[in-house]
């Protein structure tokens, strides 16, 4: 379905990070079909792209359009578009975000949800043209965007005792990257001890009892932290 035209005024530059061109057109399309207004697009495929391309603008970025799942950039030690967002949000607060995943899980949108607070936030499965030309327009109007399923889920957080703060991603992504966990306090502000404990409480929140880390990380993948 197409969306209607919406007249908004000034010029807005949008950077569209998403590793597939294909779904990057259709973002595309959609908005320089349905609005009237001078959109000036740029697309960047990977973490490193983006922050090269965020970094040197001349004019910056107004909108981002983020997926979460990208190729990292392991030189900032950005490993997804959270991350991403993250750099972005400490940098650049100014610019807007509009997330755009395929992840549906609802610990992992609640997390995504409270490291970014997004302007707008779609799951792409969900998403029609019209509801990505109706999120850029909340956005340009200073209101959030939301879609039916981050909706459900923003309703039950405080209802939810899960929480995976920073160091519990880092043990993640350390051990998703191979780091032995007797090499894990090198990396992570705790002590053996400390980090066994959290090991354990993932493994409780991810509903894996078993003693390898090997299931752990497949399930945080499969949820979409890694």
């Amino acid at each position: 379905m197409l969306a209607r035209r919406l007249k908004l005024k000034s010029k807005t530059k949008v950077l569209i990070v998403d590793d597939h061109p294909i779904i990057a057109d259709g973002y595309k399309n959609a908005l320089s079909y349905g609005i009237e207004e001078e959109i000036v697009f740029d697309l960047a495929l990977n973490c490193q792209e983006a922050v090269l391309k965020i970094s040197t603008a001349q004019e910056q970025f107004d909108i981002i359009f983020l997926d979460i799942n990208l190729p990292s950039y392991k030189k900032m030690r950005l490993y997804s578009g959270e991350d991403l967002g993250i750099w972005i949000r400490e940098h650049y607060p100014e610019i807007k975000l509009l997330v755009l995943t395929c992840h549906n899980d609802e610990l992992r949108l609640n997390e995504i949800c409270e490291s970014l607070s997004p302007e707008g936030f779609l799951i792409k499965s969900e998403a029609t043209s019209v509801d990505v030309v109706s999120a850029f327009k909340d956005i340009k109007n200073g209101k959030i965007a939301l879609g039916p399923r981050v909706s459900q889920v923003l309703l039950h957080r405080s209802e939810k005792k899960i929480h995976l703060d920073d160091i519990d991603i880092k043990i993640l992504k350390e051990l998703s990257n191979g780091t032995k966990t007797i090499d894990l306090p090198k990396y992570v502000p705790l002590s053996k001890s400390g980090i066994e404990k959290r090991k354990r409480q993932l493994k409780q929140y991810f509903n894996k009892i078993s003693d390898t880390d090997r299931e752990l990380i497949l399930s945080a993948r499969k949820r979409g932290y890694l």
